[in-house]
């Protein structure tokens, strides 16, 4: 797998509400750093986003996307429900791709929510 195949396959798999195949992504030892703090391994990474999957669906898209090598950085855009285009990205995700095609680190820069 290409690292710039990465984002789409990641949120396809987020779409689906796909636990497993979500964390088949990640590295054995994979670090993710994200709003639930740093989490080490597949394992706590697939329990992180169940979690995240009982909370509710979630749609989104990727936006821009850059490719640096085996780095990789996209804007994550939610289309349910969906925001105004001049104010769409709520996250940033950097990703590392190893050799073999998995994410080794993923790190999530939040936007904080609009000001009522």
């Amino acid at each position: 797998m290409r690292p710039a195949d990465v984002p789409e396959i990641y949120l396809a798999r987020i779409r689906a509400g796909d636990v497993r195949g979500l964390g088949a992504l990640f590295a054995p030892d994979a670090l993710f750093q994200g709003p639930a703090g740093v989490l080490r391994g597949r394992e706590a990474i697939e329990r992180f986003y169940a979690g995240v999957f009982q909370a509710g669906s979630q749609q989104h898209q990727v936006g821009r996307t850059v490719v640096e090598g085996s780095r990789v950085v996209f804007e994550l855009i939610p289309t349910d429900p969906p925001r105004p285009p001049h104010d769409s990205t709520i996250a940033i995700d950097l990703m590392e791709i190893d050799a073999a095609g998995l994410i080794e680190k993923f790190t999530v820069y939040l936007r904080p929510p609009p000001q009522a």
